[in-house]
Parts: C-alpha cells; structure tokens; sequence
C-alpha cells in the first residue's frame, strides 16, 4: 500500500486507490490546491470502479474486506447513508460466503495470515455495527447477531487478551503465538464496545432522534475512548 502497488498481485487495487483518497482527506491543502482535488477526484473514482468489480465477483472474503473498509471509511466522513448501507454489505458478503470464527475451545489456535484476515474483518464488523448504533444514530445492532455469537462463544481464546497484551514484551510469548498478538487489539476493542452497549441497555437508555444524547456517550471521555 505504501508503494502504491496497483498491480493487484499482493493487494487488490481497491484498497490502494481507497486508502490514497481518505488520506488526502487529511491533507490541510486540498481546500486550496485544485490538482490536489483532482488526483483525490481520479482516486475516487479508480476506487469506486474497483469496488464495483469486487461486488460482481463471487469472492466473498474480498467483498467483506472491502465492506468493512468502505464502512470504517463512511464513518470517519461521516456519511451516515453509506455505513449501514456497508454494514449490511459487509455482513451480507459474511453470511452468503459463510465466513466463521473458528472455535479455538480455549486454546491459541495455528493462526495462518489468512486466518488472521478473516478473524480481523469479522471482528471490526460486530465493532463498527455497535459503534454506528452507539454513537451514529444507527438501528440496533441485529445484522452480526450470529457473528456476534460466535464471537462470544466459539472464539474464548478472546477471554486471555487483557492476559497476553500484558505478558506482550515476553520475547518467548511472541514467538509462539506471533499473529495473536496482531489480533489482540482487535478483540479488545470489539470486546470493550460491547461492554458499552450491554451497559447502554442494563441502564435502559433509549435513542432519541439523531442518536442517544445521554451524557454517558457524549462525554469527551467517552468521545476519546471511541477514537
């Protein structure tokens, strides 16, 4: 990605041109420099064009990946149409090409790269549900209900997180369980917002027009926590 390698023999080329764009988002000159405008316009479109072939294909980990980084996207541009629409896109893509955790029964499973991807695209999309529920104005999270629990039952290795990040300059620990590691901030943080919604709904707050206006979630505490 940092090459800018469109080639698609190690990525594709959508999350070239997509990464490219979003980070001129960031760039402070793009209000003022009409080539800068133009090359994230072009970029755009290149991104828009690949998006469109992945969704034509019958790769259903592809469009899942690709779902979960248009909604992560959406969400810092806060195109609010566009993430549930990516939601249900990505969870889509999740269910048709049954894409599962893969029970670990307590112990660290042989994590391979592509395990690594699968467990990581799974994840974030149980994150990024609850986050548009919890702080976009999103519907209850309902569409990664089976992920979900799948999430909370067939992957307890999740349960000794807080464990290995804590044991994580242990040059042994890493050698054995390298990917682990990778996937730890993942599931902590998928794990941490749903501590927030099951707190949300043991308290019985309940959404108003536009989203929760509760205190708890528009704290500048809480507001930090979610970055």
């Amino acid at each position: 990605m940092l090459r800018g390698d469109t080639s698609g023999t190690v990525i594709h080329p959508f999350f070239i041109y997509g990464a490219q764009s979003l980070g001129m988002y960031f760039c402070d000159d793009m209000d003022n420099s009409p080539a800068m405008a133009r090359l994230q316009a072009k970029h755009n479109r290149m991104a828009a064009e690949c998006l469109e072939d992945i969704f034509r294909i019958h790769d259903w980990e592809l469009k899942a990946l690709a779902g979960v980084w248009v909604l992560a996207s959406s969400i810092v541009l806060r195109l609010s149409d566009a993430i549930n629409f990516y939601i249900q896109r990505g969870c889509g893509a999740i269910n048709t090409g049954k894409i599962q955790f893969v029970p670990t029964y307590g112990q660290p499973p042989e994590f391979s790269e592509d395990l690594h991807e699968k467990i990581s695209v799974l994840s974030q999309i149980i994150y990024f549900e609850n986050f548009s529920f919890l702080t976009c104005g999103g519907a209850e999270p309902t569409i990664s209900v089976r992920i979900e629990k799948e999430f909370r039952h067939d992957l307890p290795v999740r349960s000794a997180t807080s464990v290995l990040v804590y044991v994580a300059c242990l040059a042994p620990s890493q050698k054995v369980y390298p990917v682990l590691f990778k996937i730890c901030p993942l599931t902590m943080r998928t794990q941490t917002i749903l501590l927030v919604r099951d707190t949300v709904f043991v308290l019985g707050l309940r959404p108003t027009e536009g989203g929760y206006r509760h205190r708890l979630l528009l704290s500048h505490r809480t507001l930090i926590f979610f970055r």
